[in-house]
């Protein structure tokens, strides 16, 4: 984000009062200069999930981070820097490895169906080469990379610190004073990895903050221009976030003073990619490449130095082992900040490059991004081979913005073109800094788009970009994205593939009008509804309302099982419930979006429309993975076989049920007694 003539005056102005007092103590440092080449100095790194630019000392007007600006303020701030891709773990093994993830391989999050870090470099991350040199090595709070073999701290605390692993602010303070004062000859790396301001946001924890922000204290996101009250109340939370990351920042610059060992600590900050909301965090636009970063590097770094240069978080292996006066590998894409840490630009690089591959296990939907001082090119490798979901975190920007209100809006137009995009998109960031104008077809700027597509496949070429191989992108592709055709099933006339359980037509209770299964209560119940079909693995979206009190569900994973109970149906239940006005709706296990007696949606996600409106589901399972999804929001996961979930099968009615959720099954929509209607429900088959 660049600050506004305004706030970039107002962003000096907050960092003022620090920088004084900064300036003193680099000046010490300064003079010890000498003492400092001959002890090998300590490196602080902090990492900050999902903060984009909104601190004060990067001129953001609704928010003040004192803690965060006074690092600045004794050193140097970077006004453009691009993380490697926005996307959790690939962007860590980026700072990790001084590589892009079309080089190091973990393309998307550290899960066991997505690539983990390439064996050639195991031995050649931070942690490893730091122990090498001769540091301890810590990290308190989030890793998130795979495998963590290769990713070996001597110290790795995160679950011990609390039941909101990284938001303990606190505790966390407290173990980096023990790890910073355990007794060694030795120099230290210390990662501290907070979880703030990751979603879901906690307003208040530990007392902090004191006053929490309120909804409609910060404004909509300039990114995506939405006014609602759901996203104003997120955007407050976020803010919240930031505020108590802020507060914990000073409790551990407190810790590192009282240890006398600030005058010789390198100091990274930097956030791991933007903020969780649409058009941000999991894209290549600005919102989601571009992040607050700060380097502090006594006798090095130039105290309140606000900085042009391109930086990037692949810049980050390679400073800190020159800092320590370690050879830089010659594999690495990165450079030493040194010399535009300390004000000499000179010979630096004048474009910056960031990219996207996924974020979970699909969609693979590759995106190269590049940058000068004035325009930002984007390329989507797969651009018409499909179209993707831009949902993130349980932002509903991406619902909000289809309804009327926002008809024709620049926003509309931009999140359409998010989800389908062309293959080309080409942005003015002078004229247009939230990308909402692509120029790519425009006459006036063909020079320009031809001038960035040359430097981009420069980039691509220069580091050995694997997907510049029209073969490899296919291959990747199909491999990743393999699906069926997406089966309706409900042609909006007809009751055609659906049966009674016991196979025969169904002739009672359930009726189509206008276009939409109405399930109507007679004397005589009517009885759930099944497919015909049986499916294993796969995406399921339907809508769904239930009359005043009501109760109904849509099964998957269907089958007839042997239990305690007898022969019946058993599967999976995604619930159905009007929670405000049923009994169930006390038993979260038993309210709306619920795995039935299993799992209990997330109550911070979970968002249902008004009782008489339609709410939009959808079901994921993908190879024993299940997700259920409500209005936008993922409100469940949940795994198979997992000990989890073996022990809730253990604990609720089904553990007497052969083969519980195993294998292919049926899609059934059952009737309990009450009045329902269900609408545009669609299956997409996955491998």
């Amino acid at each position: 984000m660049e600050p506004s003539g305004s706030t970039r005056r107002r962003g000096f102005q907050v960092i003022q009062s620090v920088v004084r007092a900064a300036l003193c103590l680099s000046m010490m440092v300064l003079s010890a200069g000498t003492t400092l080449s001959a002890e090998r100095p300590n490196v602080l790194l902090i990492i900050a999930d999902d903060l984009g630019m909104q601190l004060s000392c990067y001129g953001d007007q609704h928010i003040e981070t004192p803690n965060i600006d006074a690092i600045a303020a004794s050193g140097t701030r970077f006004k453009t820097a691009y993380i490697a891709q926005a996307s959790c773990s690939p962007s860590r093994v980026s700072i990790y490895t001084g590589l892009f993830p079309h080089t190091h391989g973990h393309i998307g999050l550290a899960k066991p169906t997505n690539p983990p870090l390439r064996s050639e470099f195991h031995n050649q991350t931070l942690p490893k080469l730091m122990k090498s040199a001769g540091y301890r090595t810590g990290i308190i709070g989030k890793l998130h990379v795979n495998p963590k073999s290769a990713f070996k701290f001597d110290l790795y605390r995160n679950a011990d610190l609390g039941p909101n692993n990284g938001r303990e602010v606190r505790a966390m303070a407290e173990a980096a004073d023990e790890f910073i004062h355990a007794e060694s000859s030795k120099p230290f790396l210390l990662v501290m990895s907070y979880v703030d301001p990751h979603h879901p946001f906690a307003v208040q924890m530990d007392g902090m903050p004191k006053k929490p922000t309120l909804p409609g204290e910060v404004p909509a996101w300039p990114f995506q221009q939405i006014e609602s009250d759901d996203l104003l109340e997120e955007a407050a939370n976020y803010y919240n976030c930031v505020r108590r990351l802020d507060w914990g920042v000073g409790m551990l610059m407190e810790k590192l003073r009282a240890a006398g060992k600030d005058e010789n600590t390198v100091i990274i900050f930097l956030g791991d990619h933007g903020p969780p909301f649409v058009r941000a965090k999991t894209t290549c636009y600005e919102a989601g490449l571009r992040v607050p970063f700060i380097v502090r590097w006594p006798g090095v770094s130039k105290p309140g130095l606000f900085s042009e240069a391109f930086v990037s978080s692949v810049d980050i292996l390679p400073t800190i082992l020159d800092a320590i006066g370690e050879e830089i590998p010659a594999h690495i894409q990165g450079r030493s900040l040194r010399t535009v840490a300390s004000g000499n630009n000179t010979g630096w690089r004048d474009v910056l490059a960031g990219e996207f591959h996924q974020h979970t296990e699909r969609p693979f939907f590759p995106r190269r991004a590049l940058r000068d001082a004035r325009y930002k090119v984007i390329h989507n490798l797969l651009a018409g081979k499909l179209t993707i979901r831009i949902g993130i975190d349980g932002d509903l920007a991406h619902e909000v913005v289809r309804t009327e209100a926002y008809g024709g809006s620049a926003v509309q137009k931009a999140m359409t073109l998010q989800a389908d995009p062309p293959e080309w998109e080409l942005y003015d960031l002078e004229a247009d800094p939230w990308e909402f104008n692509n120029l790519a077809a425009a006459p006036a700027h063909a020079e320009a788009l031809k001038r960035m597509q040359r430097l981009l496949f420069d980039w691509r070429k220069d580091t050995n970009d694997p997907f510049l191989d029209g073969a490899t992108l296919a291959k990747k592709h199909a491999d990743v994205n393999a699906r069926g055709e997406t089966i309706s099933l409900f042609d909006g006339k007809t009751l055609d593939g659906w049966v009674t359980l016991d196979g025969k037509p169904i002739t009672k209770g359930w009726e189509v009008v206008d276009g939409v299964i109405h399930l109507k209560i007679e004397k005589d119940r009517p009885g759930h509804i099944r497919t015909t079909r049986t499916f294993e693995n796969f995406e399921l979206e339907f809508e769904w309302r239930v009359a005043e009190g009501g109760n109904s569900g849509v099964k998957y994973l269907v089958k007839e099982s042997q239990s305690d109970l007898g022969l019946r149906y058993f599967g999976c239940e995604y619930q159905l419930l009007d929670d405000d006005n049923h009994k169930n709706g006390r038993t979260p296990t038993k309210t709306a979006g619920a795995l039935y007696e299993l799992y209990a949606p997330l109550p911070d996600f979970k968002r249902l429309r008004p009782l008489g409106e339609f709410n939009h589901s959808r079901i994921v399972v993908d190879n024993g993975r299940i997700e259920h999804w409500l209005n936008g929001r993922r409100i469940l996961k949940a795994t198979i076989g997992s000990k989890d979930w073996q022990a809730k099968i253990d604990d609720s009615k089904f553990s007497s049920v052969k083969d519980f959720a195993s294998g292919p099954g049926a899609i059934m929509l059952q009737e309990h007694l009450s009045e329902a209607w269900f609408r545009k429900i669609l299956l997409t088959p996955l491998p």
